[in-house]
C-alpha cells in the first residue's frame, strides 16, 4: 500500500451530476470499491495485538489488488479522453503506482500530456505528481507551464517543476554516502539515478531559482491546492523562502544566531559552540528519515567526545511534550533546542527550513560549510574541518 495524502481526496471525489453517464456511473463505483476494499484491509491490518506473520497473511489476503485497479481505472480514462471523468481516472491509476511505473502507469502519464494538459482541473495534481520520483513528470509540468491557458495551472505547474528541478539537483552530495545511494537506487532505480547525478548541478540550481522568481512575480497569490480543503497557503511566500535559504543560507555564510532555552535545560546560544566544529540538525519523531539517521549521530558524538566537536539539535515536533519523550526514548543526549511553533522569525523561519531532516555543518567560525549530508560523507567532512581546525591553532601557535 502507497501512503498516499492526495487518495484522500480522490476517495471523496465522486462525481456528483444530475444525469450520470455510464462512464462516470461506473468511475463513482470503481472508487467507492477501492475505498471499500482498502477500509476492510485497514481495519483488519490495524487490529492490536497482531503479530508480522499475521499482518503479512492479512496484507496478501485483503490488501487492494493495485495493479488490477490500476488498470480498470485507466481502462475508464480511455473510453472518453477528453473528459473531466477521464482525468480523475488517470490520476487515480497514477497513486496506485510505487516508485516504478507500471505500463498503467506510463500509459496514464503519456494519456494525460496527450490528451489533458490544457484541462483546467490540472492544478488539483500537479503538486503531488512533483514528488514523484517519475523521470515522465518533468517533461509534463514543462508542458502545462507552457501551453495551458489557465492561471492556477500555470502556476502549480512553474511550481511543481522548480520542486522537481531542486530536488533532483540534491541528489549527487546525497549519493556520496553509500547507504543512502543505495536508497537512492531503490527509489529512481540504478540507471536513472547515475543519469541523474551526471547532470550539471550548477545549471539545475540557476532554472529552480528562475522557476521560484517566476512564482514570485506571476503566482504569488495562487493559493497551493492541498488535500486539506481549508488550506489558505499560498505560493509566493514558498517560493520567497526557498529562495532566501539559497542566499543567506549558502555555504561561506554565517550561521543565523540561536538563543533560546534547550528541552530540559539552560538557556544556551550557538555561538556559545564558537572554536568548535557544529553539527546542527532539524528534525522531527514524525521524520522518517530524521529518526534513521539518529544512531549515526550517536556514533559522531562517541567517536570525537573531548574533541572540538558538537552535534546539536533544532526538534520540530508538533509539541515541546513530543519532543521530549524522543529524547529520552532514542537517549539523545546533546542538546536540543524546540522550534515546532510555527511563528515568524522562529528558528526554523529563520533558517528557512522547508523539508527534514536539515543537517548544517558549521565549522569553528560558526560558518556554514555544508549542507544537507549524511553517513560517511558528513564524517569525512566533519573530520576534515577538524583538521582543519588543529592546523590554524598550530599555525596561530607559531606565530
Amino acid at each position: 500500500m502507497h501512503a498516499l495524502p492526495i487518495i484522500a481526496v480522490l476517495l471523496t471525489s465522486v462525481v456528483t451530476i444530475d444525469s450520470p453517464s455510464s462512464v462516470e456511473q461506473r468511475y463513482n463505483a470503481l472508487v467507492e470499491e477501492y475505498a471499500a476494499t482498502r477500509r476492510e484491509y485497514l481495519r483488519a491490518y490495524r487490529k492490536d495485538g497482531l503479530t508480522d506473520i499475521e499482518r503479512t497473511k492479512i496484507e496478501s489476503r485483503l490488501a487492494p489488488d493495485e495493479v488490477a485497479f490500476a488498470k480498470r481505472f485507466l481502462a475508464l480514462a480511455q473510453e472518453d479522453a477528453n473528459s473531466p471523468i477521464a482525468l480523475d481516472s488517470l490520476f487515480f491509476t497514477l497513486q496506485l503506482q510505487g516508485n516504478r511505473l507500471t505500463i498503467e502507469g506510463k500509459s496514464a502519464l503519456a494519456q494525460l500530456r496527450r490528451d489533458q494538459v490544457l484541462s483546467p482541473k490540472m492544478d488539483e495534481h500537479l503538486v503531488e505528481l512533483s514528488r514523484r520520483p517519475w523521470a515522465e513528470v518533468e517533461p509534463l509540468l514543462r508542458e502545462v507551464l507552457e501551453k495551458s491557458p489557465h492561471h492556477t495551472a500555470k502556476a502549480h505547474a512553474c511550481f511543481g517543476l522548480a520542486r522537481v528541478i531542486s530536488g533532483r539537483a540534491k541528489l549527487p552530495k546525497q549519493a556520496l554516502d553509500p547507504a543512502r545511494a543505495r536508497e537512492l537506487e531503490e527509489i529512481y532505480g540504478k540507471d536513472r539515478l547515475a543519469e541523474e547525478i551526471t547532470r550539471d548541478t550548477e545549471a539545475r540550481l540557476r532554472e529552480a531559482c528562475a522557476l521560484y522568481e517566476r512564482v514570485l512575480i506571476e503566482f504569488a497569490d495562487v493559493k497551493l491546492y492541498t488535500a486539506d480543503p481549508l488550506g489558505k497557503q499560498t505560493l509566493g511566500p514558498i517560493a520567497k523562502n526557498w529562495l532566501m535559504s539559497k542566499s543567506e543560507l549558502a555555504l561561506g555564510k554565517s550561521a543565523p544566531e540561536i538563543e533560546d532555552q534547550a528541552i530540559g535545560g539552560n538557556n544556551i546560544k550557538l555561538s556559545d559552540y564558537r572554536g568548535k566544529v557544529v553539527v546542527l540538525v532539524f528534525w522531527a519523531s514524525w521524520c522518517g528519515p530524521c529518526l534513521a539517521q539518529i544512531p549515526h549521530e550517536q556514533q559522531l558524538a562517541a567517536k570525537y567526545d573531548g574533541k572540538p566537536f558538537a552535534i546539536l539539535g533544532v526538534n520540530l515536533d508538533y509539541t515541546v511534550d513530543e519532543a521530549r519523550v524522543t529524547l529520552a526514548k532514542r537517549k539523545i543526549t546533546w542538546p536540543n533546542w524546540y522550534g515546532g511553533e510555527a511563528v515568524e522569525g522562529g528558528i526554523a523561519d529563520r533558517y528557512h527550513i522547508e523539508s527534514l531532516p536539515a543537517v548544517f555543518v558549521l565549522d569553528a567560525k560558526g560558518v556554514i560549510r555544508e549542507r544537507d549530508l549524511r553517513g560517511d560523507a558528513l564524517e569525512k567532512v566533519v573530520e576534515s574541518l577538524l583538521t582543519e581546525q588543529r592546523l590554524d591553532n598550530s599555525a596561530s601557535m607559531t606565530k
